[in-house]
């Protein structure tokens, strides 16, 4: 392997600010049903609200110290090796009476309506103001008006903790389905303030834990295990976001309706890319997975066949003789709504980064939508192995700065731990070799200089070196079995 590089980077600058996470406090929506209607359909639900932890900024973390690791050797010791985790209040068990019926995924085409359904009785229990249990206004259901006590929290915990209120949110989600589409059934203007507000509460909630999730990528340095179930959050919380704004353009349009107006949604939900991906290679062990989404009164009477396009610079690729995908038209899944791709690709894009879009013609009863999505994660299509380092080099620098001058170090390297195990052939939540904490400590100190902020320019002196290490561990299975047996 060559030598590593000489270490003479000039001075990073520190005074980049980190973004902030505000420290009030996101509740859930308050309690939605009351004990006192004669008609009850639902038990009575409290809801624990989210409470955003402070930022590492907030409790004069100084920049995460890294702290050497005990041993020389490669154990897998990530729990406070090499960088603090957030300080956040432990939080009490979440509890919950389960409501009745169970109610379907908002996303299906159609479901039942609940056992004994009685329309009335739902409504009234549900907008009475004034009662002691069910009003906002009341103290035991004031936004932020629980107190929660505890110690520090790890980030693994924390990464739990959401996954629980990730789940609670999308229960959150199937409620809100019927409330509006009993709603709009027989619309108010006073029960559709209530829902809206309860709307916007729950999307500030997701707002709240996305920015958490950012805050955690960037200055906190995660095990490959923290690091999986973070971006699966990201991705899950970025779909709900979507959904609740699609409940919300309905209520808009509640009292000037627009039958021109599309109210769905085409989302990536699986994302294998960044990635470099050969030609002629189908993508069977990491499939592209495409959902419809739509508000909640909305008919599906049929849908198109679900097309994708592949895109370069914002614009489709000039290959009008020749196609670019295999197989480019697929039909949808008309009861989960969702489309699985295998990708293979017949030809190289000349080693620039190019997105996938998907689009699908959806009609209704008054009429047919196009939607399309948007932009997938880039992605280079090589026609040899002897390009995957410039490649793999190039689509690593777009995800990093974008177009930042320099980025953290925590970040960076939670970025290099996915690189490594994906260009390794590597399971994220599951690897047998993975970057070590001695091993990022390694790279920080003797080939990046040690710097808390790490720029473009030191990066490419960086992959210069690390490209063709890991170009070797890729395409020379022995060299790379040989390092897995090592860890």
């Amino acid at each position: 392997l060559p030598s590593p590089p000489s270490m003479e980077h000039p001075d990073y600058s520190l005074g980049r600010d980190q973004e902030h996470i505000p420290s009030s406090h996101t509740s859930f929506p308050p309690q939605l049903f009351s004990h006192h209607h004669h008609h009850q359909l639902f038990s009575s639900t409290k809801y624990e609200p989210f409470h955003e932890p402070p930022s590492p900024q907030q409790q004069n973390y100084h920049h995460y110290q890294q702290q050497p690791h005990p041993n020389n050797n490669s154990q897998h010791h990530w729990s406070g090796s090499y960088s603090h985790s957030p300080h956040v209040s432990q939080q009490q068990p979440y509890t919950q009476q389960m409501m009745e019926p169970k109610y379907h995924h908002p996303l299906q085409t159609s479901s039942p309506k609940p056992k004994d359904y009685q329309k009335d009785a739902f409504r009234s229990t549900y907008i009475k103001k004034g009662d002691d249990d069910s009003s906002p206004s009341s103290p035991s259901h004031s936004l932020g008006s629980q107190t929660i006590s505890g110690g520090p929290s790890s980030t693994s915990q924390q990464l739990l903790e959401l996954s629980s209120f990730c789940q609670k949110q999308k229960e959150s989600l199937e409620k809100a389905l019927y409330l509006q589409k009993q709603l709009l059934q027989s619309p108010s203007k006073e029960e559709a303030d209530l829902l809206e507000s309860q709307h916007k509460t729950l999307k500030a909630q997701i707002e709240s834990q996305l920015r958490l999730l950012r805050n955690l990528h960037t200055n906190v340095i995660l095990s490959p295990s923290e690091l999986h179930r973070l971006l699966f959050l990201q991705q899950d919380l970025k779909i709900q976001l979507t959904q609740i704004d699609l409940y919300l353009q309905e209520l808009s349009l509640l009292f000037q309706p627009s039958y021109d107006r599309p109210l769905f949604a085409l989302v990536i939900v699986e994302d294998p890319f960044p990635a470099v991906v050969s030609k002629g290679k189908q993508l069977d062990e990491d499939p592209l997975v495409v959902q419809l989404l739509s508000a909640a009164d909305v008919e599906i009477k049929s849908c198109s066949k679900l097309r994708v396009s592949m895109i370069c610079d914002a614009q489709p690729l000039k290959n009008s003789v020749q196609k670019s995908i295999e197989t480019d038209t697929q039909v949808l899944d008309p009861f989960k709504r969702t489309s699985k791709w295998n990708l293979k690709f017949l030809h190289g894009t000349r080693k620039n980064p190019v997105h996938l879009r998907f689009f699908v013609h959806v009609h209704t009863n008054f009429s047919a939508f196009p939607v399309e999505s948007s932009l997938s994660q880039p992605f280079i299509i090589i026609t040899n192995e002897c390009q995957w380092e410039e490649a793999e080099g190039s689509l690593m620098k777009r995800a990093a700065f974008g177009d930042q001058a320099e980025i953290t170090w925590h970040y960076f390297a939670n970025l290099l731990q996915r690189q490594f195990l994906r260009a390794t052939r590597q399971d994220l939540n599951n690897p047998t070799r993975c970057l070590s904490p001695s091993d990022i400590e390694y790279i920080h100190l003797k080939l990046l200089g040690g710097k808390n902020m790490i720029s473009v320019k030191s990066f490419e002196g960086f992959w210069s070196w690390f490209g063709k290490v890991i170009q070797k561990l890729r395409y020379q299975r022995h060299i790379c079995q040989l390092l897995r047996n090592q860890g």
